[in-house]
């Protein structure tokens, strides 16, 4: 931890994740040298002046604290759903010196809440997140209303990350509170895919694949490409070398390339070849065949570069590290002009948005979530409550409300009941839909006397099939049709007469708690 102030602050980041960096240290088997450590790291980070925002915190609060500075002559007021460490918790002591003012935001019960947000909040519903999405980008567009003029609650990451690449794609900057997960950047699936083509045996399908990725800054992909399935590379890190050895009667800019190509599948192999070298082979491979094209890419570059420089690899596989612990670090770039701020039902609350969308307002999605700590999932904890915290948000909130809810995944077509809060709140008020097919008109249903008739004008003319056996006797049949029909002849019959093909097998969506299947033998086993 001594060799970067990068890995002395990662460490010291993780004491505060436990609450140890300022509060008293239990008496255990480690007690003495957890002191002794965190001494020497607040120490080493004075020294080299590596401070973060904690130890910024840490000196504020102890120079009010020592009477240093007077505490300002004012008094802070902050919400009670406001959740402060340890260390926040000492420097608000600090400056508000016993003077604050707590703010307990308005909770009232669904009824009074329909009462409060009537004339002012519309309901809408999509078929599928996808489509909530995209009536979000649609609504603001049509409104003429910037985009920083509204927020978007949203009960899960995902949610959040489907905005930002939809704003992406859009041209229309979003700003994820808290930060996007390195996981989800193009580097870092750069990164994985460039693993995977070195474990699968360095496949030349898998390398094309690659070449695409935005921000890859390949020589001539497009002549690559040609030569990689020209040369008929394969598989094997020792058949690349057919792309770029010279041979006679090369042209001046295939020689050109073949020395660019050289120089990148070194740089490459340098990269993802395990051992002391690995760390400065990879920095030098981003170095020169990355293009940062963006704000956002540019922070998950600098993300990327300060988590690799914190791990250590000791001679093992650093990508494979890097992949495997690094992408749940986050990256956020400085806020865009007019960015559309997108975070939590909480963290929404006081924007002062003139609008707030609340999306994912389905019973799957607003089910309560186990809690989280340090050390992952807490099985027996109560979990968010989120429709307190959306109850709490439309409350506070003075502006207007739309509340979107998915009707149907699109995937799979399976249907997504709405939140009980949703329904709650719409109570007796209209619904708008956002991306459903209108349905075609269908013909009046006759009269029974006149039923066969009219169905005959009106419906699909039945399909005519000629008789079994002289079919039979007309037909040439594959070797895969005979196998069929000597194993299964009434398969044969709806496969190849009739015409019949399989249903397409759907998968049921992990969010559900049981499938159909499931459901009903449950529900037969309760009632008898």
């Amino acid at each position: 931890a001594w060799k970067t102030p990068a890995a002395a602050r990662a460490l010291w980041r993780q004491l505060e994740a436990w609450e140890l960096d300022c509060s008293d240290i239990p008496d255990g088997r480690d007690a003495a040298l957890l002191r002794a450590l965190r001494a020497r790291l607040n120490q080493y980070l004075e020294e080299t002046r590596a401070l973060t925002r904690p130890a910024l915190y840490r000196l504020a609060a102890g120079r009010l604290e020592r009477g240093e500075v007077p505490p300002p002559a004012q008094e802070f007021a902050r919400l009670a759903t406001a959740e402060l460490t340890t260390l926040e918790q000492r420097l608000w002591d600090a400056a508000s010196g016993g003077r604050e003012t707590l703010i307990e935001p308005a909770r009232p019960d669904a009824a009074e809440l329909r009462d409060r947000l009537r004339g002012r909040c519309r309901f809408v519903r999509c078929r599928g997140q996808e489509n909530e999405v995209r009536f979000v980008f649609s609504d603001l567009a049509q409104s003429g209303m910037s985009p920083s003029r509204a927020a978007v609650a949203v009960p899960t990451l995902e949610y959040a990350l489907a905005f930002q690449r939809e704003g992406c794609r859009l041209g229309v900057p979003v700003a994820v509170e808290g930060g996007i997960p390195l996981r989800h950047s193009s580097l870092f699936a750069l990164l994985r895919g460039l693993a995977d083509w070195r474990d699968g045996g360095f496949e030349a399908e898998r390398l094309i694949d690659l070449l695409n990725t935005p921000g890859f800054a390949v020589p001539a992909p497009g002549a690559l490409l040609r030569r990689l399935r020209g040369c008929k590379v394969w598989r094997g890190r020792e058949r690349y070398a057919l792309v770029w050895e010279p041979l006679p009667g090369d042209s001046e800019a295939l020689s050109e390339n073949r020395r660019a190509w050289k120089d990148f599948f070194a740089l490459v192999f340098a990269a993802l070849t395990p051992g002391e070298g690995q760390r400065d082979a990879l920095a030098a491979f981003l170095q020169a065949h990355w293009r940062v094209r963006d704000a956002a890419a540019g922070a998950a570059v600098a993300q990327m570069r300060a988590v690799t420089a914190q791990l250590c690899n000791a001679g093992g596989d650093l990508v494979r590290l890097l992949l495997e612990s690094g992408g749940d670090f986050r990256y956020s770039a400085a806020p865009a002009e007019n960015a559309l701020f997108c975070g939590t039902f909480d963290q929404c609350l006081g924007t002062g948005a003139d609008v707030v969308y609340a999306a994912g307002l389905s019973a799957n999605e607003m089910a309560a979530r186990p809690a989280v700590s340090a050390f992952g999932a807490v099985p027996n904890a109560a979990g968010k409550d989120l429709a307190l915290s959306l109850r709490t948000l439309l409350a506070n909130h003075e502006g207007r409300a739309v509340l979107i809810r998915p009707d149907y995944t699109s995937d799979d077509l399976q249907e997504q009941p709405a939140a009980l809060i949703y329904t709650q709140l719409r109570h007796t008020c209209p619904e708008e839909t956002f991306g459903f097919a209108d349905a075609p008109d269908l013909p009046d249903v006759p009269e029974a006397s006149e039923a066969p008739k009219k169905a005959f004008k009106t419906g699909t003319p039945p399909r005519v099939f000629p008789d079994f056996t002289d079919w039979l006797a007309q037909s040439s049949f594959s070797a895969s049709a005979l196998e069929t029909a000597l194993t299964c002849p009434y398969r044969f019959y709806l496969q190849y007469f009739l015409q019949l093909t399989e249903p397409l097998a759907v998968e049921p969506p992990r969010t559900r708690w049981l499938d159909a299947g499931a459901i009903g033998t449950l529900v037969h086993g309760a009632l008898e």
